[in-house]
């Protein structure tokens, strides 16, 4: 398993990236087989890894060791608990106004933008499902390369 952090190559890419003055636009985790796992504007889904390169580049990665089986059954939990949930626009509203404070006013982004919902979910809320694997990890404000950052992948 590798967790991916991406430049996507959609015009909302160079939007994030410009928005939170970061190298990265997107989290999202890859399974064995090519099976990427993922929350973008359309909800947590799943694609393959050939679909998803042609629409990001990938800028950062960590490798998780795990077994075969391990893996599969981690996947089939994800899938079972978490496929399908929606996106949560209100999260990406709040990092988005921020973002834009910052970029034009120089204010800082805020560590405390969360959101209370736990049926909706932003790419980096994604990690949480990895919980058994690599532990509690503290999102932040969501910024996928802060959580590059938390995770020692920069």
């Amino acid at each position: 398993m590798r967790l991916l952090w991406t430049k996507s190559k959609s015009i909302i890419g160079p939007l994030i990236t410009w928005g939170l003055n970061s190298p990265v636009s997107h989290f999202a985790i890859e399974f064995h087989d090519g099976i990427i796992f993922h929350s973008n504007f359309l909800g947590i889904n799943i694609m393959h890894t050939v679909d998803f390169l042609k629409q990001s580049e990938i800028v950062y990665s960590k490798k998780i060791e795990m077994s075969f089986a391990d893996e599969a059954m981690l996947l089939s939990n994800i899938i079972k608990n978490y496929y399908g949930k929606r996106y949560d626009w209100k999260w990406f509203f709040s990092l988005t106004k921020a973002a834009l404070k910052h970029r034009l006013f120089g204010s800082e982004i805020p560590d405390d933008i969360k959101s209370k919902s736990r049926d909706k979910y932003i790419c980096t809320e994604c990690v949480e499902f990895l919980e058994p694997v690599i532990g509690q990890v503290d999102i932040g404000n969501g910024s996928p390369y802060l959580l590059a950052q938390k995770l020692g992948c920069t």
